[in-house]
């Protein structure tokens, strides 16, 4: 954590994400967020959901090189530390960005690999610690995340992965009533059980929150973003949109578009096919019309792989 931790401890992390509503009254919200759009149909005849309405789990990420893409002085990826084992950066195999971190395990025992020093946590504030694992074939080794004390302490044990060529989530947590003082804690990425084989870290998350939620980092695209410089910094992701208020689409190709459900181009309903739009129009929503859990389009043609591309607004 560094410089951020002197600044804000978990329980700021804690309430960061949290957006404030100007108005309790409804009508008075602001439409604060942009949704862009671009989708072309990926298959003809199978309808596709334009956006969702879900509002999402918002969180910090307070692993500040969560996908590994800064490297170190004799190349550990920059904030983690070596326990047994050699640390480096990998452009070859990784899940996100363009890096990962390789372990090689000294092969003397277990638990060898590294880890992230998440320094002074306070009490009663529940932590969760996430890692995808995988390696180069699959060779049935054992890998996964644990929590410790900076004494080496085992404070929690994630689930233990079975290496293979897939990406597997290995998740260890504390509960806000686990942590009965502060505690110096850190994060490890270890073998499970004494073996050499090379394996593979991507995706480091820390959060303060009881389960892990889908990986955050200001790399992700809508709704996240870093705190401050890209991968040396904690990052954070905002609620997704819960209501639409009003939109603007282009339609490339003659394309049905359904509120609620499925738009569907075999119905023989005129009405269960979704509304008609014709290629070349320049669609606008009001929010009558946006009152909904998902927007989905099709083709009307057969064949075509229609493209719809514009903007939502809402809150």
């Amino acid at each position: 954590m560094g410089a951020y931790q002197t600044k804000l401890d978990a329980r700021v992390y804690a309430q960061w994400p949290r957006e404030r509503d100007p108005s309790t009254r409804e009508s008075l919200r602001p439409m604060s967020k942009n949704f862009p759009v671009d989708l072309t149909l990926a298959t003809p005849g199978t309808a596709e959901d334009l956006i969702t309405v879900d509002a999402g789990q918002q969180t910090i990420n307070m692993i500040t090189n969560p996908s590994f893409a800064l490297p170190g002085a004799g190349n550990p990826p920059t904030g983690m530390v070596a326990s047994e084992a050699t640390l480096d950066t990998d452009g070859t195999t990784f899940l996100y960005g363009a890096t990962s971190m390789e372990v090689t395990p000294d092969n003397a025992a277990d638990n060898e690999g590294g880890y992230w020093d998440l320094g002074s946590y306070p009490a009663k504030v529940p932590l969760c610690v996430s890692v995808y694992l995988r390696d180069a074939a699959a060779g049935g080794d054992e890998a996964l995340v644990i929590i410790k004390d900076d004494s080496g302490n085992t404070i929690a044990t994630g689930n233990t992965v079975t290496l293979s060529t897939s990406w597997q989530r290995s998740v260890a947590q504390i509960g806000k009533d686990e942590m009965i003082e502060n505690t110096n804690l850190r994060a490890y990425v270890v073998t499970g059980s004494q073996h050499g084989t090379v394996f593979y870290a991507d995706g480091l998350q820390a959060e303060s929150l009881e389960t892990a939620s889908v990986y955050c980092d200001g790399e992700q695209g809508l709704d996240n973003e870093w705190l401050e410089t890209a991968n040396a910094s904690p990052s954070r992701r905002y609620r997704h949109v819960t209501e639409l208020r009003n939109g603007h689409l282009f339609f490339t190709r003659d394309t049905y578009i359904a509120f609620d459900r499925d738009a569907d181009s075999s119905a023989t309903d005129a009405e269960d096919r979704g509304e008609f739009v014709k290629a070349g129009t320049d669609y606008n929503f009001d929010r009558a019309v946006l009152i909904t859990n998902k927007i989905s389009i099709v083709n009307a043609v057969a064949g075509e792989q229609p493209r719809v591309y514009g903007n939502f607004w809402g809150c």
